[in-house]
């Protein structure tokens, strides 16, 4: 009699387990898996039925047979609870599954709405540039020809009426040369401040310590007869734009040269040094120097801490220095003291340096 129940028990929870397997079909999407699981099971549970059939049929069983049906029926009860246990489990991870594809959903499509705005904002930058471009032409084209008529019909005139103008107007003519020049080296400066964002780079090796002597050598010959002095330190060399580099060192050269004009001996120094990844450039001299509180203004477009009574420029030149070293990732700022000098850092990516001289070593 116990035999006969604990085999009916055994037989009822092996076809519990075997539909709770078919219920986490739908629940995991695995199909195959959880079928063969549920024919195991179900297969099982008839060798259990057989058995009872027998049993029934014979209407006696067998003592010895009692420990194993226990067994089964033990394992039986794991299955069913097992099976009906793991279920919330396998609940949970589609629920999270889903949730995932979810967000994988929204992030595909904002990152495809970003594309078409990077994309929309890309045409409206092309677009921004060919107006600059336009805008550039007509700087360098409309511009330029008044002012060239302008220094024509003065110098005309000066020539022409040498004789009969008077000191006065002598002074009044020539202010009107020098102020023409003056407009078309504002011009050339806003071209090519208007230039620097859209150059491409042409990165290469360059030899820093050459470039600051060639381009001091330019600079000294432009004012003989005056005694400048250059004190070159050791400099790294870096990989970059040489003609972007030339124009740095060209005007924070110039300025040197220019600023110590009123000096009987003028210093310019040029030294630099390495710190962890920042390779730093300085080029300090000795000249007029400038106040700190207004250093805000010393990279701003159009922007002078001299008169152009006291020293000659458009006030473009650090804007434009400072723009070709920020291009690669480098800063620049600078100190100064009223007629103490002044000094300008700019710093360039040290990786760079290292490739150049590994690639030199090569």
């Amino acid at each position: 009699m116990i035999v006969t129940f604990v085999l009916a028990a055994s037989l009822l929870l092996q076809f519990l387990a075997a539909y709770f397997a078919l219920r986490l079909i739908k629940v995991t999407g695995r199909s195959l898996a959880w079928s063969l699981i549920a024919a195991a099971i179900t297969l099982m549970a008839i060798r259990r039925g057989i058995s009872l059939a027998e049993i029934l049929a014979s209407g006696s069983a067998a003592r010895q047979d009692l420990p194993v049906e226990l067994i089964a029926l033990a394992i039986s009860v794991l299955m069913a609870l097992g099976i009906e246990r793991i279920a919330p489990i396998f609940k949970g991870l589609k629920a999270t599954t889903d949730q995932l594809r979810e967000r994988e959903a929204e992030v595909l499509a904002l990152n495809q709405a970003l594309e078409q705005r990077v994309q929309e904002r890309t045409a409206q930058l092309q677009q921004a540039y060919q107006e600059l471009e336009s805008f550039s032409y007509s700087v360098s084209h409309d511009l330029r020809a008044p002012l060239r008529a302008l220094d024509g019909f003065s110098q005309l005139l000066s020539h022409e009426c040498d004789a009969t103008l008077g000191e006065e107007a002598r002074r009044d003519l020539d202010g009107i040369r020098r102020n023409v020049a003056r407009m078309s080296d504002m011009i050339d400066d806003i071209l090519e401040f208007s230039r620097m964002s859209r150059r491409e780079i042409e990165a290469g090796p360059v030899d820093m310590e050459a470039l600051a002597r060639e381009v001091f050598e330019e600079a000294r010959s432009a004012v003989p007869g005056r005694a400048i002095e250059l004190r070159l330190g050791a400099l790294p060399a870096v990989r970059g734009d040489r003609a972007m580099l030339r124009q740095v060192f060209a005007n924070l050269i110039g300025n040197a040269v220019k600023f110590t004009a009123r000096r009987a001996a003028a210093v310019i120094e040029i030294d630099a040094e390495t710190s962890g990844e920042v390779v730093t450039y300085c080029v300090k001299d000795n000249g007029a120097g400038f106040d700190m509180r207004y250093a805000d203004k010393l990279f701003g477009v159009f922007q002078r801490l001299h008169s152009a009574s006291e020293f000659e420029g458009s006030g473009l030149g650090l804007a434009i220095a400072r723009r070709i070293v920020e291009r690669p990732g480098g800063t620049m700022r600078a100190e100064g003291t009223p007629d103490d000098g002044a000094r300008i850092w700019f710093t360039l990516p040290a990786r760079e340096t290292q490739s150049t001289l590994l690639g030199a070593a090569a």
